[in-house]
């Protein structure tokens, strides 16, 4: 396993934030063999780990991670009819060019999304009225307690808004996802992405690196909605901004660091707390330094 561990890795390369130190450790996960090594690694030495897909929905401290960051890499892909078998590495932007030439249909909101499959099963990741959940049938995942693998269905993987068993259960890793989708024409399903590519780009600061929606909307209001008229557009401490565009969103506008981003996270908490009694729950993963 020495032989593949990498060390002292600048992290913010790897994130769409672009922000973060460095990682004492990254392993590159080509296969589960790769995984089960990972771990007995890490029980090893016992150090914290994380496990990280294409970098989204996250925000490293600033003086890096003292432990083993996970990068998936395994990138298997394979369609028989309208069943996709995706190992957990796949990231989005070319499984939907896959699922175009295929025919199949049921992705399209993905399109401009920066994810991997397996990130994206362990949020029930979603966007314009829909979510993975709809599609997912089953995930295979490595129990790391036992380094032996579960599969689960659509069920047993306990979806929720932006949640699954997965997330709640740092014990799984997600290793493969089998999806259901339907047969359409790729005409169609290229218009389609195309809409919601347009939507995205009118709606979202696509031009700075962000980590995606701040904080998971409210089940009244988006919560974009309730950080605008708490004043917040255009808000900067340091190097990071309210974007003027999507009031969800925190953007790096060059220099950005994780203490700016979170301190800003705080102050808007508590004035749409205070002015509006909603809770704001963030749904970026702000990964903090801990022992096992």
């Amino acid at each position: 396993m020495e032989r593949k561990v990498e060390t002292n890795v600048n992290l913010a390369p790897f994130t769409t934030f672009k922000i973060g130190g460095e990682a004492k450790y990254l392993i590159r996960i080509k296969n589960k063999k790769d995984l089960i090594e990972a771990f007995r690694f890490i029980k090893k030495r016992k150090i914290p780990y994380f496990i990280l897909g294409a970098g989204s929905n996250i925000l490293f401290p600033d003086q890096g991670f003292d432990g083993v960051v996970i990068k998936m890499e395994n990138d298997k892909l394979k369609i028989e009819d309208n069943i996709v078998e995706a190992e957990s590495g796949v990231r989005f932007r070319d499984l939907l060019d896959r699922l175009t030439e295929e025919g199949l249909s049921g992705l399209e909101w993905g399109k401009g999304i920066k994810s991997t499959i397996g990130g994206a099963v362990r949020g029930n990741a979603g966007a314009f009225g829909t979510c993975m959940e709809e599609i997912t049938e089953k995930v295979t995942a490595l129990n790391i307690d036992t380094l032996k693998t579960e599969e689960f269905n659509k069920k047993e993987c306990e979806f929720d808004y932006r949640e699954s068993i997965f997330k709640n259960n740092s014990n799984l890793v997600i290793l493969k996802v089998i999806l259901e989708l339907k047969k359409d024409s790729p005409e169609a399903i290229k218009k389609r992405m195309n809409k919601y590519l347009q939507k995205r780009k009118e709606r979202h600061p696509l031009g700075y690196p962000s980590a995606g929606s701040t904080f998971k909307n409210h089940t009244e209001r988006p919560a974009g909605e309730y950080i605008e008229k708490a004043g917040f557009k255009g808000k900067k401490i340091g190097g990071v901004e309210v974007s003027q565009k999507h009031a969800n969103f925190i953007i790096n506008t060059g220099d950005g660091k994780a203490k700016d981003v979170k301190k800003l996270i705080k102050l808007i908490k508590e004035k749409v707390n205070k002015q509006f009694n909603i809770q704001l729950e963030e749904e970026i993963n702000i990964i903090h330094n801990k022992k096992l």
